[in-house]
C-alpha cells in the first residue's frame, strides 16, 4: 500500500493528461493507463525471464571459476612470498568454496520464471491499488483533511499540506527514476564495452539498486566487479568496473542529483541510514526502497509546523535560516 500510494502520486498527472486528451472520465483514463503499464510490464517481464534464465544457469559456473582463479592466484602469491603464507587463508579452501557451493547457489536462485511471476503478481496488485488511489485522490484529500482538521482553517491547512507532499514526491520519483535510468544505461554500456555477458540484466539490477541509498550502489559495484572478473578473468577489468561505479556515483551524488533534484529530498546521511535500518527491518527490501521517500515525507511535514521545525532541521542539511514555513500553507496550528 505504501508503494501504491507513492505510485499514485506519480500517475496522477498521466491520468489527467489522458482524461483531457481523450475526453473521458477519471476512471476510464486510469483504466487506459493501467492497460498501458500492465502490457509494458508484462512484456518486460517476459524479456527478463529469458535473460535471467541464462544468467541463473551461468552464475554458479562463474562463481566456481572465480573461486578457483582466486585460489590459484593466492597459491602463486604464497609461493613467491612464503613469509606471508601464515597470514593468508589456505588457497585450496577458497578454490573449493565455489565448487562446493555452486549447487547451493543454483538452488537458492530458484526458478527465474517462478520468481518473475511472483514479482509480476505483486507488481500488478500494487498497480491496481495505485490506480484506485489515483482515481480517488481528488476526493480523498479534502475528506481526509476534514476528518483530521478540527476547524475549516485546519482542514484547509491539511489539504494544502497533502497537495504539497504529493507534488514534492512526484518530482522526486520522476527525477530519481530518470537519474537511475541514466545510471543503469551507463552500466550497460560499460559492461558491453568490456564484453561482460548479460549487461542488460546487470544494468537493470544497478538501476533498481540505486534506489537504495549507499548500500545499493555498493552491492551493485561488488556484484558487477565479481561478475567481470569471473567472466573475463582480468583483474584490470574488475578494477575498471569499480572505477566506473565510483565515477558514476561521484557524478550522480555531487553533480547530477543536486542540480536536477535540488533540495527536494534534503536529508542528512544519518537520517537516511536510520530510516533504511528501520524500514528495512520492518518491510525488508521494499522498506529499503521506501526508506528515503518516507523520511522525506516526515521532514516535509514537520517543517510545516512551528513546533516541528527543530526536528526538520535535525533531519536536514539545509541551514536553519533557509527552513521556512511556506505562506500558502502556514496557519496558527502548532505541533
Amino acid at each position: 500500500m505504501a508503494l501504491a500510494a507513492l505510485l499514485s502520486c506519480l500517475l496522477l498527472p498521466s491520468t489527467t493528461f489522458i482524461r483531457h486528451t481523450l475526453r473521458v472520465s477519471q476512471f476510464t483514463a486510469a483504466l487506459v493507463l493501467f492497460l498501458i503499464l500492465g502490457g509494458a510490464g508484462g512484456y518486460l517481464g517476459l524479456l527478463a525471464v529469458d535473460h535471467l534464465s541464462e544468467f541463473t544457469l551461468s552464475l554458479p559456473v562463474d562463481i566456481s571459476r572465480l573461486s578457483s582463479k582466486i585460489g590459484q592466484n593466492l597459491t602463486d602469491f604464497v609461493r613467491d612470498h612464503p613469509k606471508l603464507g601464515s597470514l593468508l587463508p589456505e588457497p585450496r579452501l577458497i578454490a573449493d568454496f565455489g565448487e562446493r557451493n555452486a549447487g547451493l547457489i543454483f538452488k537458492g536462485l530458484g526458478d527465474p520464471a517462478s520468481n518473475i511471476t511472483g514479482l509480476v503478481s505483486q507488481g500488478l496488485l500494487t498497480l491496481i491499488l495505485a490506480i484506485f488511489f489515483t482515481v480517488e485522490q481528488p476526493i480523498l484529500e479534502p475528506r481526509l483533511a476534514n476528518a483530521i482538521g478540527r476547524s475549516p482553517n485546519e482542514a484547509k491547512f491539511y489539504e494544502n499540506l497533502f497537495q504539497h507532499l504529493a507534488k514534492r514526491m512526484r518530482r522526486y520519483l520522476i527525477v530519481r527514476a530518470f537519474i537511475n535510468f541514466i545510471f543503469g544505461l551507463s552500466v550497460v554500456i560499460a559492461l558491453t564495452v568490456l564484453k561482460v555477458n548479460y549487461p542488460i540484466i546487470l544494468g537493470i539490477f544497478a538501476c533498481f539498486a540505486n534506489f537504495i541509498p549507499y548500500l545499493g550502489q555498493a552491492m551493485a559495484a561488488l556484484l558487477m566487479s565479481l561478475v567481470a572478473l569471473s567472466q573475463t578473468g582480468s583483474l584490470s577489468d574488475m578494477m575498471i568496473v569499480i572505477l566506473i561505479f565510483a565515477a558514476l556515483s561521484v557524478i550522480e551524488g555531487y553533480l547530477l542529483t543536486p542540480i536536477v533534484m535540488g533540495r527536494t529530498m534534503d536529508l542528512n546521511g544519518t537520517t537516511v541510514l536510520v530510516s533504511c535500518l528501520f524500514w528495512g527491518f520492518m518491510w525488508g527490501t521494499v522498506g529499503l526502497f521506501l526508506a528515503t521517500p518516507i523520511a522525506a515525507i516526515i521532514r516535509l511535514t514537520l517543517e510545516r509546523f512551528s513546533g516541528g521545525r527543530k526536528w526538520a532541521l535535525l533531519m536536514s542539511v539545509v541551514p536553519e535560516s533557509e527552513i521556512q514555513l511556506e505562506p500558502e500553507i502556514n496557519s496558527e496550528i502548532t505541533a
